[in-house]
């Protein structure tokens, strides 16, 4: 997004931005949690505190105004009249999906920096609305609206999505390049889980959980507090309520069965549900540790299924400490009944993360009770958030 629109601390669009004393504007509740836990700009590391803290109106107009801008419009825009490629070469391509950067042709500079997703062989099933409300999330990538591309035939077999640019790329492209700390992967895994307890919660089953699906927007290979990702792809599966195969072509992206990352029961009879991300999620964990090698890569690919349905198991990746590998393991069971729930998962990162932290001494052992005892705070009041307050309406609107 544009850097006049976004928190530096949580990546997401302003909604309450504030000028600290060292120049930079935040989130209001971003900073007001960071110099509980820090007492330091987040940037020029100088001492600042919460009662120097002044509303930044420019920019909350800029970003109403933006937002009132897509309500009118519905959430739905035209290519090359509200927005266009930058280029006709790709970011990033694969089976069935290309993503293009993209440009507002109006009021640019004002603007959230996007991409163009394209999903081929597929149509939306919901509104555009529908797809804006789903991501309003601090770890889901956001979806401005629906793209109309003018050509009726492309429009009848695909789907295009105006989403916000992530500019570190995707988690597999970072982990096979960084060696990341162990303290900023159970970071990383704790906000991929926060999104998915959003999802779940809203009876969404994403059906595609691993590193590639998940975009880096910041990253710091030593400090856990720099580093934000969201998640994306998600619910792109035959069994989604959210995207419809088209009768274009006989095989599309929603038709692709990501066995290497599957659950027993996806494998066995095409059974979804928020277990079976779960154990994809263990397997995204895995490959977190493994700098993204590919799972059962060991094995001829026609014996995965054998494997994964007799429950064996991945093995312990060499960096993976013993506390988080019996939460990975967990994620394994092969009844999906013995899996953690989202929730779950999320108190035993938690909890390891503290331990961790108090054990490893990596910070002073005052921010470390502090920052800990406010992310245990924020857990429980994002909890309630998740399955209450703003998302009731929608959630009753889903279901």
């Amino acid at each position: 997004m544009s850097d006049s629109l976004t928190c530096p601390i949580t990546c997401d669009l302003f909604r309450d931005p504030v000028v600290a004393a060292d120049g930079h504007t935040y989130e209001r509740e971003a900073i007001v949690k960071w110099i509980h836990e820090n007492g330091t700009s987040p940037i020029t590391r100088q001492r600042i505190t919460i009662d120097t803290l002044i509303s930044n109106y420019t920019v909350k107009k800029l970003v109403e105004e933006f937002e009132e801008i897509t309500r009118s419009q519905k959430y739905q825009f035209k290519l090359d009249v509200d927005v266009k490629r930058k280029s006709h070469i790709a970011l990033f391509t694969t089976f069935g999906k290309k993503i293009h950067e993209a440009e507002w042709l109006k009021n640019n500079s004002s603007r959230p920096k996007t991409v163009l997703l394209t999903i081929d062989g597929a149509r939306a099933q919901k509104e555009a609305k529908f797809y804006v409300d789903l991501t309003r999330h601090p770890n889901i990538v956001r979806t401005f609206g629906l793209v109309d591309s003018g050509n009726s035939n492309v429009d009848k077999n695909s789907v295009m999505l105006l989403q916000e640019y992530a500019p570190e790329g995707n988690l597999n492209e970072v982990i096979q390049h960084k060696t990341l700390d162990e303290n900023v992967l159970i970071e990383i895994f704790i906000q991929i889980t926060n999104a998915m307890i959003f999802l779940a919660h809203n009876h969404v089953v994403h059906a595609d959980l691993v590193c590639r699906n998940v975009l880096v927007f910041q990253y710091d290979i030593h400090d856990p507090r720099k580093n934000v990702v969201k998640l994306t792809d998600f619910g792109i599966s035959r069994h989604s309520q959210l995207y419809a195969p088209t009768n274009a072509v006989t095989r599309t992206v929603i038709d692709i069965l990501p066995k290497c990352s599957a659950a027993p029961e996806v494998l066995a009879n095409a059974t979804y549900s928020e277990k079976s991300d779960i154990y994809s999620m263990g397997v995204l964990m895995w490959e977190a540790y493994s700098k993204g090698a590919v799972p059962w890569s060991e094995i001829p690919c026609d014996t995965v299924k054998q494997r994964v349905c007799r429950g064996d198991k991945l093995q312990k990746p060499s960096s993976c400490s013993t506390q988080m590998w019996l939460i990975i393991d967990k994620c394994f069971a092969l009844r999906p009944q013995e899996r953690p729930s989202f929730v779950d998962l999320k108190d035993s990162l938690l909890q390891a993360q503290y331990q961790k932290r108090v054990r490893g001494n990596k910070y002073r052992t005052d921010f470390t009770v502090r920052h800990c005892f406010h992310s245990v705070l924020h857990s429980w009041a994002g909890r309630q958030s998740f399955l209450g307050g703003r998302n009731k309406s929608f959630t009753a609107v889903y279901t």
